[in-house]
């Protein structure tokens, strides 16, 4: 996962919490989108002026043209609609061709090669970094009312492979269903469950590079009075992490030490506890586009 574009009403609250919670640099892009840099990439999150807070695409890079030409026909094979994206979409985007589609219960999904890099690593304003790279940029929660058929998709059409799935009761009594399908090392980069989002994103997973960036982190959303949980370590990904409320209702995990896998080794699972422990509910909830 290369990036995720996220819609916002909301994008002058973004350009101070990107840089003073999150530790991001803030860049402008071509469109009035806000850019958040992590890395040597231009940006990893895009957010984009719109009139709901929504996501926009989880977007996914491919190797090269070649690479992206079959990933087309393969998913256009499956009866899936591909649109090309114009030259004028490609430069906002800073990459060199890209196509959208829509998973089987409507999240929208991007497909590019070729991001434009300049050479320098990001100016991170509290230091640190984050973990990406081959990872890509973290993992996403995308609402699957129909939970088989998404599985099927991004298994069967996009190449993703199963890692690990997960029933959970919730206190209501009823049961959460969760597919956890990777496409590289990191444990998970898509996690699918079966219930719905107002911006179509449960919730986005960034990993910081250490525990000393992690740490102070934390401490600087609990200063801010935006955490929406305590510490807390999953039983699937191994992650040491917390959740956060962010401007316009969107939540991030902000993670350290996550796990990785192996193919040739790795057997999947059917985890029955969310956690090892925490993920208390934070004492005093954000305000900042909390929901």
């Amino acid at each position: 996962m290369g990036v995720v574009r996220l819609g916002s009403t909301v994008v002058d609250e973004w350009r101070r919490f990107a840089p003073d919670i999150l530790g991001m640099q803030v860049v402008d892009g071509l469109d009035g989108s806000l850019l958040l840099r992590m890395d040597e990439r231009p940006y990893r999150i895009a957010i984009v002026p719109d009139d709901t807070d929504r996501v926009l695409a989880s977007a996914f890079e491919v190797r090269d043209r070649k690479a992206l030409d079959v990933a087309v026909r393969e998913i256009e094979a499956a009866g899936v609609a591909v649109k090309h994206g114009t030259a004028e979409e490609a430069a906002i985007r800073q990459v060199e061709a890209f196509v959208a589609l829509d998973d089987p219960n409507g999240n929208p999904l991007e497909i590019f090669y070729s991001q434009a890099v300049d050479g320098l690593q990001a100016q991170l304003p509290h230091g640190g970094g984050f973990v990406t790279g081959a990872l890509g940029c973290g993992h996403v929660v995308l609402p699957s009312a129909d939970l088989d058929a998404a599985f099927d998709f991004f298994t069967n059409v996009m190449g993703f492979r199963h890692r690990d799935s997960m029933a959970i009761n919730l206190p209501n009594g009823a049961s959460l269903r969760l597919r956890f399908i990777g496409c590289n090392a990191r444990h998970h980069t898509i996690a699918l469950t079966a219930s719905q989002s107002p911006q179509g994103l449960r919730h986005m997973m960034i990993e910081a590079d250490s525990i000393q960036t992690f740490g102070r982190t934390f401490a600087r959303a609990r200063e801010a009075g935006v955490l929406k949980t305590e510490l807390g370590q999953h039983s699937n990904d191994e992650v040491l992490s917390f959740y956060l409320f962010c401007p316009g209702g969107y939540e991030i995990e902000f993670g350290v030490h996550g796990r990785q896998v192996d193919d040739a080794t790795w057997l999947t699972r059917d985890l029955t506890q969310l956690s090892f422990w925490g993920y208390w509910p934070a004492a005093a909830l954000g305000q900042v586009g909390a929901k």
